[in-house]
């Protein structure tokens, strides 16, 4: 099973989301293509990302409301891009009214977090690689479908 939680992103979370950072496995970084100001801080979650978490935990880059008309734009896809690639992480634009790549972003990161548990596993280091030696029993027959995703969303929906 996979657990979203949506920290809204202001400032006033950041030491609430600091401890969810601990154990995360996949985190998921965006900004709203129409506030540079989103954009602006995603150094600064990003920053607070690798403050808190495990130095493995695998991330992206989500820009998001690319539906919206150029003019309304204020962030443009090179930057996002360059961005992400700063970072070495990956980079979707991404539209929940139209659907663009919202689940192929979802499965990135899952994708990501599950091949990094099979080599950890293979390795012989634990799932979360924090000294836990208890293994994830569906580990073995993880899928990943639309229907494994829990959102645990702070506003009640996606975004």
């Amino acid at each position: 099973m996979i657990e979203v939680w949506d920290t809204t992103g202001q400032e006033r979370f950041a030491k609430l989301a600091s401890s969810y950072y601990k154990r995360a496995m996949g985190i998921i970084l965006s900004y709203a293509v129409n506030d540079r100001k989103s954009f602006e801080r995603v150094e600064f979650w990003m920053n607070q990302v690798q403050q808190h978490s495990l130095e493995n935990t695998r991330k992206i880059l989500i820009a998001a409301k690319t539906d919206l008309p150029r003019e309304e734009k204020m962030v443009g896809f090179d930057e996002g891009k360059a961005l992400a690639g700063k970072y070495g992480i990956q980079f979707f634009e991404t539209s929940s009214k139209t659907g663009l790549n919202v689940k192929e972003s979802f499965y990135a990161i899952a994708k990501e977090v599950i091949e990094k548990n099979s080599k950890c596993k293979q390795r012989g280091g634990s799932n979360q690689e924090n000294n836990s030696t208890k293994p994830n029993k569906d580990e073995k027959n993880m899928k990943l479908n639309a229907s494994s995703i829990k959102n645990k969303s702070s506003k009640g929906g996606c975004c």
